[in-house]
């Protein structure tokens, strides 16, 4: 899934997602954008689950030329709970804030590793309640 547009802005519980189930991979989600805000229960996640043979996580690469903002419970997440390992989160930006509750996270709760999270940025600011996390449950975690 490419996203390319001047700013996206996702709240009230909005969802980009990309996902598998079964052996395939997930899809990749690429945004590239000038300003990308998440409010509200927001949220862009990647994942795979599956008893069996499960597929690789979608990796979730967000370029924002000026600036990712992150506020009230919204986050940006890569999950893997089967056998498949987690994709990678990479986010690049001039500016990334997070306050409120917001996220950015990979986790595994499977027997694969979870993906790594990557943010490239001048200025990061984290506030209130925000979290940048990589969790393995079984797995080994990402970087």
């Amino acid at each position: 899934m490419i996203i390319d547009a001047a700013a996206a802005d996702l709240s009230e519980g909005a969802t980009i997602a990309a996902g598998t189930q079964g052996s395939g991979d997930a899809g990749t989600i690429r945004i590239a954008v000038l300003h990308l805000t998440l409010a509200d229960a927001a949220q862009i996640t990647s994942s795979t689950e599956g008893e069996g043979e499960s597929g690789k996580g979608g990796d979730v690469a967000i370029e924002a030329r000026e600036a990712i903002v992150g506020t009230g419970n919204s986050s940006i997440q890569s999950n893997a709970s089967g056998i498949g390992p987690g994709g990678n989160i990479l986010v690049q930006a001039e500016v990334v804030r997070l306050a409120n509750e917001a996220t950015i996270a990979a986790g595994s709760s499977g027997a694969e590793r979870t993906g790594t999270v990557s943010i490239t940025a001048r200025d990061l600011s984290l506030q209130r309640y925000r979290t940048i996390t990589t969790e393995a449950l079984q797995a080994s975690g990402g970087a």
